[in-house]
């Protein structure tokens, strides 16, 4: 179950959407969810229920909303307005907007473990920008466990996606790798 919140930036409302997980799941960590395109569409919506339903605390912001909106309706031109939109996106703000969604993360009472961000497609390259910025958001004293986070994070997102890690190796016998010398020919 969902439920709307704020989150109070310097110049506004960011409208976000939190989804909490059961008593019997809650492991105490948190996820920021980033839109994708077409903004808080059902399929984040979708994703931010299984996240919590796997125990974490998950909150969603709507990057658009200074654009006026939440969400690309459903329609023949759904993909020409989410262009239209993104193109109008100031990244900066956008970028600060997710940063305020993480502080506002973890600032909650229930979120008392580790806090990931994940986006998809647009949300994908917002939390790129975030992590390349380097802003305040990284350096309030949370470390970052990526080894450790990854392979449990890999392990939720098989579960929510249903699709299984690919292997990273090779055949044998299938050609040189990507660092190996090239042949000229004779």
């Amino acid at each position: 179950m969902s439920e709307q919140i704020d989150i109070e930036v310097g110049d506004g409302t960011l409208p976000a959407v939190l989804w909490q997980p059961g008593p019997d799941t809650a492991n105490g960590a948190g996820i920021v969810l980033v839109q994708e395109i077409f903004g808080l569409s059902e399929y984040i919506r979708r994703r931010g229920q299984q996240l919590a339903d796997l125990g974490y605390v998950v909150l969603a912001p709507a990057v658009f909303w200074r654009l006026g909106t939440t969400a690309v309706p459903n329609g023949p031109q759904m993909l020409d307005e989410a262009l239209a939109l993104a193109g109008r996106v100031d990244w900066p703000t956008a970028v600060s907007d997710v940063a305020a969604a993480v502080r506002a993360l973890r600032a909650r009472e229930d979120v008392t473990g580790d806090v990931g961000i994940v986006g998809f497609c647009f949300g994908g390259t917002s939390v790129l920008e975030l992590a390349r910025s380097g802003g305040e958001w990284l350096r309030d004293g949370k470390k970052i466990p990526f080894p450790a986070a990854r392979k449990a994070a890999r392990s939720d997102l098989e579960r929510v996606t249903g699709t299984p890690r690919r292997s990273r190796r090779r055949p044998s016998g299938t050609g040189s790798s990507a660092s190996g010398t090239a042949r000229r020919g004779t």
